[in-house]
Parts: C-alpha cells; structure tokens; sequence
C-alpha cells in the first residue's frame, strides 16, 4: 500500500502506469518477476475499479514469450516500428499479450532480435539498448492511440534508459511524465557502462550526455546507469530501510547527484514470505519426492537457483568449491546434493556446472531454464541450505 501512496503523491487523477521491466513469470531469473506481478495486480485489486481508477500496463523485452507460452497469450499485433542504434537499423514488432493467472495487466511484448532471447539477462547491453529505443516510440503509438501515459515505473537498472529516454523525449515536448524508480537490487558496477553508450542509443536527441551528476565516480570515459535512473526519477524507492542506506552510500559516488537523490527517495519492504509450512515431516518428503524426481537418491540438498553471471562472481567461486567439496570424500559428502537451477548467463560457468554433473553423477544435478515462483518457494522450503 505504501506504494500506492507514492505513486498519488505524484498524480493525483485517474492515470496509467507505463510499468517498465525485464522480468515477468514466466521469463524470470529469480525472484524480480514474482514481486513485479504481485505488486501491478495488488494495484489492480485496491484501485482497480474505484472511483481513482489506476490503470497499469507492462512493457518489456519479449523475453521468449513473443508466441505466448504457459500463461502467457498473444493477443495480437499492436504495431511496429523500425528502430536505429548507431549505424544498425531493427524492425521492432510490439505484441500484446495476456497473463491468465494476472488478466487485468495487459502485457505489452517488445519483440525483435535480441530482445526476443529466451535468456533474460543475455546479450544485455544489445538488449537494453534496443528497449531504451523502442519505448518512447511505443508511447508514441500510446498517445497516438488516445492512451495517455501518466507514469512510469522502472524496475531496476536494465529498464532505466528506455524509461528516461520517455521521459526526456516527452518533457522537450512540453509534457510532463513523472518517473518511479524502483530498486530491487542494485546492480553498482554491471551497470556500469562506457560513455559510448549513451551515444549508441542517441541519448543526445533527449538530452544533453555531459551532465556529470551520473558520470562523476569512475572516470571520465564511463557513467553508471543507476545514478542517472536516481538522477532523472522523480521518485526513488528501495526495498527496504537498509537497502536504501546502501543506495545512499553508492550514490555518494556522485557528489552533485547525491543530496538531491536523498531528497527523494524512500523504501517498502518487498520481502514478505507468503510460503509459509514449517512441518518437518511434509519436508522430509518434499525432498525426497523432488531427488527423487531429478534421479538423485535422497540426501542432504543444497540448491543455487539463478543466472550465472560471471560479474557477480558468487558463482564463480561456488562452483570450484563444490568441485573441492566433493573431491574430499568425506564421509559426509556422498550423503550432499546439489541442485543448480540455471536460468542464463555464462556459458563458460554452465559448461563447467555440466562438467561438475558428468564428474559427480551421484550428487549434482543441473536443471535449465526459465525459474518460476513455485519452483523458488519449493526450494526454500525443503532445502537444508537454499542459495539464490
């Protein structure tokens, strides 16, 4: 609900949210799709049909989804576009879609190239870029088409140009567009980007690129994403008091940026658990069914559920030490299982999770593929030693 709140404090009329994300179940990666989804439909339910009508629709890259899968229908065509980054040109086609576990929140599927890649975080900065372009045309389309768009919601560093190029593009047209920056997990140097960048999408047909309050911390040749999505929002949330303290303490890398981005942030907790069962008994034989299932025998599990992104490191580092874990031969060891559930990334880090599988039949299990929420509150649940 607190939420909702910031969101009327920034209009105060009926209105439509332009929601901007890379993840929505289910074409997710760990837990960013799950909280995106519960957030829009817990709009929809509290103001949905009142009297203050908010009105939400979600934009994202089509994330594998561009002909429907599970839940997700193609509706239709809603138009298309060409789009240039640098010298290259793309065809962008949007398709709206329906979720029929979610019906009320049209989903609106940018689809083309390396937007279309099943792996939500892969090819990224193609990705991204090719976002950042075609949203403000497919507001274009929105207005166009008599559906105003009275904000925008970002989630997360990957949708912040495609939500400030909005924003920029309509503010030089005299219209004013507040933006909602949402922080789910701050990403500091993945989204740390050459300068060249900015270039590459034409951010200078919006705004000028020299503005140091989101250049300034790492040299002159390089700017951080993150600092301009704080810098532009007029609002910025986080999920919670001392996740907003570490947001606060990066952006103190921007000194010009830093006060005014303290000015305008806040934090909503985000973490509540709704899987909650502590009955031993019924986990003994959840995880015994789910080894089972994934032809291990029964034992000790231990899981990693997410993307392999050599950048975070954390895989990196775990995977040699499981290989070392098992090499030990304790006696211990032959009674560990150890799940990974990889939903993209390195291939280099799969290669070598598929090594690990091939050399330790026994004990590792490698599954591949979109993560979807049940899977998640599954694995906290009978897992001694759940890792994400």
């Amino acid at each position: 609900m607190e939420l909702i709140l910031i969101i009327k404090a920034l209009l105060n009329f009926k209105m439509h949210i332009l929601a901007l994300t890379f993840e929505y179940p289910p074409a997710q990666t760990g837990g960013l799709g799950g909280i995106v989804k519960d957030i829009y439909k817990e709009i929809w339910k509290n103001f949905g049909n009142t009297d203050e009508k908010i009105y939400v629709s979600l934009a994202m890259p089509a994330q594998g989804l561009q002909n429907g899968y599970k839940n997700i229908s193609i509706l239709k065509k809603e138009t298309d576009f060409d789009v240039e980054l640098g010298d290259r040109k793309q065809h962008i086609e949007v398709r709206l879609a329906s979720d029929s576990l979610n019906p009320d929140i049209p989903i609106h599927l940018i689809c083309g190239a390396e937007l279309n890649d099943w792996q939500c975080y892969a090819s990224l900065p193609r990705k991204i870029a090719l976002f950042s372009r075609a949203i403000p045309m497919f507001i274009d389309h929105l207005f166009w088409n008599h559906h105003s768009v009275d904000l925008i919601h970002i989630n997360d560093w990957h949708c912040v140009p495609a939500g400030v190029m909005g924003k920029l593009k309509y503010a030089k047209q005299g219209k004013k567009i507040p933006v909602l920056y949402t922080i789910h997990r701050i990403g500091e140097k993945e989204g740390v980007y050459d300068i060249s960048f900015l270039d590459w999408i034409k951010f200078y047909e919006y705004e000028s690129i020299s503005n140091a309050s989101y250049f300034s911390g790492f040299g002159w040749s390089k700017f951080s994403i993150e600092a301009l999505g704080c810098y532009y929002a007029d609002k910025v949330n986080t999920v919670s008091k001392s996740y907003m303290s570490d947001v606060l303490n990066f952006i103190g890398k921007f000194p010009q940026n830093q006060q005014d981005v303290k000015n305008k942030t806040t934090y909503i907790f985000n973490g509540i658990e709704k899987f909650h069962n502590f009955n031993v008994g019924e986990k003994k034989t959840g995880r015994k069914n789910f080894l089972n299932k994934n032809n291990l025998s029964n034992g000790i599990l231990i899981s990693f559920v997410g993307r392999f992104d050599g950048r975070q490191r954390k895989p990196g580092v775990l995977l040699p030490a499981i290989e070392k874990f098992f090499e030990k031969n304790h006696t211990i060891t032959k009674d560990v299982r150890f799940i990974i559930k990889y939903s993209g990334g390195d291939e280099s880090l799969l290669n070598y999770a598929n090594y690990l599988q091939s050399k330790f039949p026994e004990n590792v299990k490698i599954l591949k593929g979109w993560i979807e929420g049940k899977f998640i509150q599954s694995k906290r649940y009978i897992c001694q030693c759940p890792g994400f």
